[in-house]
């Protein structure tokens, strides 16, 4: 068994050679989309045996897809494209956050939260210097939707086959195996997003349909995830579609469908997921805000140190009367505006506040025709900011990244430039 496996691995060896190669000549119609796909499972996908933060599919993606573009930027004889504000904004935030290890609570975990920032930053970077165009928005979209499509049916098979992870309490959601479930519903409102704008366009019934279903899918898993959030995440999606949609009569009556839909599957989830979803309480995150509000009176002039909020827990939360002890004292901000406060002080919650609103005119700024997933997509990432600590999830940069490609498409369909050619690759630079 062992020989024949060695001989399967050396004949797919030219295999992947050749794809690897492939990749690295075309990296944003095929690098991009391929991470884009990847994100969703988060850990699901790393290599036996080796650090999952580092070497899950998502991470080497990204960073094999980074090296690239960040290569050609240097080298190639085109160059980078002149630097969006809103990039900007976002490198002047994360710059802030990396100087708060000078008086950080800890610097050691000041460092790897800065480092993982970094990574998910230079990615985004990257992509929005480069010579994007239709292709590579359309390429980005299918590999968004491919992902939501692959984890929702993962999820599905673990529903119909009884292998959900079941967490310490006894609960059964869908997603701990992979980002954690809270993270992969607000994870699933970006293809969502995508596939209610494209299944209530113009277009061919039979396209139109496909894509409603793959929306429904996507609700199935979000609804399995147990995340009230994640489902309340899918209203923020809907009603910023139907704002800025062309048609949102259409939108409005899918969206009805969606809510019966949502009402038909939490009566057949698990009964574990269904009291979730029922449970009037907020899992401890008013107390948690409430800490870390107590906490700000200190921290959020200069800040505690970026990453550094579970300390800042520890150390108040015994000075916050009615404050529950939770299971996990490593607990975070959930909601990033609270977190940046605490951990990079005043000046870092007003470059976030500042980057936010800037890609936020981005996807404003896209014609209507065209605004719908973009502005859905944010409206969705925005909402689940509020209740989750997301900033140095891959998701959220994800969003960030899918609002600054279509923008950049759009602005070249303003300006008359074609927006279908080839995009430009290292081996064009040459």
């Amino acid at each position: 068994m062992g020989l024949v496996t060695a001989v399967l691995v050396v004949a797919a060896l030219p295999l992947v050679a050749a794809c690897t190669l492939h990749a690295a000549r075309k990296p944003l119609l095929v690098l991009l989309p391929a991470y884009a796909a990847t994100v969703p499972f988060g850990n699901g996908l790393a290599v036996p045996g080796l650090p999952e933060s580092v070497f899950s599919g998502s991470s080497l993606t990204g960073l094999l897809l980074t090296v690239v573009l960040a290569c050609d930027l240097v080298f190639g004889r085109r160059g980078p494209r002149r630097v969006p504000v809103a990039v900007l904004a976002w490198l002047a935030f994360v710059a802030l956050a990396g100087t708060t290890v000078y008086w950080s609570l800890s610097t050691l975990t000041t460092l790897e939260d800065f480092v993982t920032t970094l990574f998910v930053l230079a990615l985004y970077v990257v992509v929005r210097l480069s010579d994007v165009d239709e292709t590579v928005l359309s390429r980005l979209e299918l590999g968004i939707l491919a992902g939501g499509l692959a984890a929702s049916a993962y999820g599905l098979y673990q529903f119909l086959t009884g292998t959900f992870v079941v967490g310490v309490a006894g609960d059964v959601r869908f997603g701990r195996d992979l980002i954690d479930p809270n993270h992969l519903a607000a994870n699933l409102l970006l293809p969502l997003a995508i596939a209610m704008a494209r299944g209530t366009a113009q277009g061919r019934p039979a396209r139109r349909a496909g894509y409603l279903l793959l929306a429904a899918l996507l609700l199935v898993a979000i609804v399995l995830t147990g995340s009230r959030g994640g489902v309340l995440g899918v209203g923020a999606v809907l009603i910023a579609l139907a704002l800025v949609s062309t048609r949102p009569v259409r939108v409005l009556l899918s969206g009805a469908a969606v809510v019966g839909t949502i009402g038909a599957l939490v009566l057949a989830v698990p009964g574990t997921v269904n009291d979730r979803l029922f449970d009037d309480g907020d899992s401890g995150r008013t107390g948690v805000w409430q800490v870390g509000l107590n906490g700000c009176e200190k921290y959020c002039l200069a800040g505690s140190g970026w990453g550094t909020f579970p300390v800042v827990y520890a150390e108040f939360l015994p000075r916050t009367p009615g404050a529950k002890v939770l299971r996990d004292p490593q607990m975070g901000a959930h909601n990033i505006y609270l977190g940046a406060a605490v951990e990079a002080g005043l000046v870092g919650l007003l470059l976030l506040v500042t980057a936010l609103a800037l890609t936020v005119r981005e996807a404003l700024t896209i014609p209507r025709r065209y605004r719908g997933p973009p502005v859905a997509a944010l409206a969705g990432l925005l909402f689940s900011s509020m209740l989750l600590g997301n900033l140095r999830f891959k998701y959220f940069w994800l969003v960030l990244l899918y609002v600054g490609v279509a923008h950049t498409v759009a602005a070249r369909r303003r300006a008359g430039e074609p927006v279908d050619a080839p995009a430009r690759t290292p081996a064009d630079a040459r």
